[in-house]
């Protein structure tokens, strides 16, 4: 008697065996649980299911298969899903279901078959867990506080507290709080527990235009609105974070920047809107190729310098008319705010329109218009030369001659007059 009550609960079992195994056109409901090393469950794991949805279909006759995921583990660590395949010929069907778990870059696999398998279906990370604590200098918990570790980025709840899973090694981490970040290292080979005390810092930021003006800017600080006044001046004695990111608004321009008030907790923006200088052009011609000579500077107190890249010489011949096309002169950096432009050869006495654009590093832009007219080389005269040479008598000087013939005159007479006297009537 208790050998047929055997044989008929045997019976059953093969029969609920043979419902739930994998035959053709299966569907089944799968429950998914994620572990981590110590085998406790994983809240937040990214589940992905495959499988095979026909064999008859797909390319190549290789069937088609599906992925499911990405599916979020519940605080148990477990998610659901289900799986269904059509195909009707068992020799095509693949039973198998591949799962992948995936937690702080850690991924854990595992296939089971369909309707062949236990009623919850474990998966196995290779991860710990991190329990992180913010706190601020009086150790209050912070709440809504963002921890960025890898890709992963997560929110303390009201007790400043937040969970991340990771391998074993060195880990960076981020956390910002107010739209000021902290960053540090944590090394990870067992459950950690890591505490962030949340620096704050005085911080103080002048604007001001580049003849040193205060400006009545916008600043934007910590996810705050602020006004400045017609000073320009802002002061905040408390302020979170050793990574402080700004945005500082004037007349439509908008500077963004990041300070670090640990070691520097004060800033002063500058708005730059005058344009740079184009002094004194000057030009020299050597062999008929012209080259221009151009100083530029950047006035005020405060400036933001002469962008060099932006230099740009234009030429074209006067002949050419407005339609005339410009050309660009080969121009360069000859030292500081002094900049070369080289023209090519033209013909003589070509007058030559120019203009000179240039821009300081705020964009404001300066232009020069001018010309020039290339010089008339002096024409040398054909043939031989037809002067007699010089004899050597010319390059005596004349006024000797002059001298010599008055003193040869002067003794003559002297000679006759005397020998005149010597011939006269003597007296008896």
């Amino acid at each position: 008697m208790n050998f047929r009550y055997l044989l008929f609960i045997l019976l059953l079992c093969a029969s609920a065996f043979a419902d739930t195994a994998c035959n053709t056109s299966f569907i089944d409901t799968i429950t998914i649980r994620a572990l981590d090393i110590k085998a406790r469950p994983i809240e937040g794991a990214q589940v992905f299911v495959h499988y095979q949805y026909s064999g008859s279909f797909g390319v190549s006759g290789s069937g088609t298969y599906h992925t499911v995921g990405p599916l979020n583990t519940s605080s148990a660590g477990t998610v659901k899903t289900t799986v269904s395949n059509i195909e009707q010929t068992a020799s095509r069907l693949d039973c198998d279901i591949d799962i992948n778990a995936t937690t702080g870059g850690v991924t854990g696999t595992t296939t089971a078959v369909a309707n062949a398998h236990a009623s919850t279906i474990d998966v196995t990370v290779n991860v710990y867990p991190i329990d992180i604590y913010v706190r601020d200098k009086q150790n209050a918990a912070v709440g809504n506080a963002t921890v960025t570790i890898g890709s992963e980025s997560k929110k303390t709840d009201q007790n400043g507290y937040v969970r991340f899973f990771s391998g074993a090694g060195e880990l960076s981490y981020l956390m910002s709080y107010m739209d000021g970040k902290q960053a540090g290292k944590i090394t990870v080979s067992d459950d950690s527990t890591l505490g962030i005390t949340l620096e704050a810092y005085p911080v103080t930021i002048d604007v001001m235009d580049e003849d040193g003006e205060p400006l009545n800017a916008t600043l934007i600080i910590q996810n705050k609105t602020v006004q400045l006044g017609s000073d320009g001046h802002f002061y905040d004695a408390q302020v979170f974070g050793t990574e402080i990111e700004l945005d500082v608004t004037y007349a439509g321009i908008t500077k963004s920047f990041t300070i670090y008030p640990a070691t520097d907790n004060s800033e002063t923006v500058v708005f730059d809107f005058g344009s740079p200088i184009i002094g004194n052009i000057t030009k020299e011609e050597t062999d008929g190729k012209v080259r221009m000579m151009i100083p530029v500077s950047d006035g005020g107190l405060y400036p933001s310098g002469v962008d060099t890249s932006s230099i740009i010489v234009s030429y074209r011949p006067e002949s050419a008319g407005e339609s005339g096309q410009w050309s660009k002169a080969v121009t360069y950096v000859s030292q500081k705010n002094v900049f070369i432009a080289d023209f090519p050869e033209f013909s003589q006495n070509t007058i030559v329109q120019f203009k000179v654009e240039i821009a300081d590093k705020e964009g404001n832009k300066a232009t020069r218009t001018g010309k020039f007219t290339t010089s008339v080389p002096v024409t040398p005269t054909n043939g031989t030369n037809t002067q007699p040479p010089t004899s050597s008598t010319e390059e005596f000087p004349l006024i000797y001659v002059f001298g010599s013939v008055l003193i040869v005159v002067f003794l003559a007479y002297m000679f006759l007059r005397l020998r005149g006297k010597g011939g006269g009537n003597q007296q008896v």
